[in-house]
């Protein structure tokens, strides 16, 4: 019995290398499955990050040059406001282009001829009699026949320029609502003559 109890043993153990071998084989292999999906899944992995940095740096930097172009505009802006500023003191500084000012206004607003002029109080001193017959003279031809502007009796709180009223109607030629109006009109190409080609 003792042979046949060796061999069972013998079989067993031999049983138990190869069910051990194959195991270890079985083992092996899994793990270059593993090793392998673990590299693909951390290049993978790294691809996505590289891609999901490359996005947010790309989102930054947009954001970042809307910021920047939105900075240059409103210096941009700040000139032009700056220039209109200049150009309202000039006209108002120059006692004869403040006059062409004025007649350029009436020759704008008037309607009926029977407007009432109304201006600030450092202004009213300008509007003589002799300045009334003109800028009535003036009317006379923008409707073409008799005009007969008159100064208002109080004054109006505008940094220049005057109010043309007819009954409930107003003609707004205020220095800064003239200029202001005009610089909006020509914004685009006064930016062309500041800036250049500019974006």
């Amino acid at each position: 019995m003792g042979k046949v109890k060796d061999k069972i043993l013998g079989d067993a153990a031999e049983k138990v290398r190869e069910l051990k071998d194959e195991y270890l084989q079985k083992e092996e292999s899994l793990r270059a499955v593993y090793d392998e999906g673990l590299k693909n899944s951390a290049m993978e992995n790294e691809k996505k990050l590289k891609s999901l940095y490359d996005s947010e740096v790309r989102r930054l930097l947009a954001v970042r040059k809307l910021e920047l172009r939105k900075n240059i505009l409103s210096v941009k802006r700040e000139i032009i406001r700056q220039l209109a500023e200049s150009v309202k003191e000039r006209i108002q500084g120059d006692p004869e282009l403040y006059k062409k000012f004025i007649d350029k206004a009436v020759r704008s607003g008037v309607k009926t001829g029977t407007e009432e002029i109304a201006v600030s109080l450092k202004d009213r001193a300008m509007f003589t009699d002799e300045f009334m017959r003109h800028l009535n003279r003036i009317a006379s031809e923008m409707i073409g026949g008799e005009s007969s502007l008159r100064l208002a009796d109080d004054e109006t709180d505008i940094e220049g320029g005057v109010y043309l009223r007819s009954g409930r109607e107003n003609f707004n030629a205020s220095i800064t609502v003239s200029v202001e109006s005009a610089v909006t009109e020509s914004e685009p190409e006064l930016a062309v003559i500041l800036f250049g080609g500019e974006n």
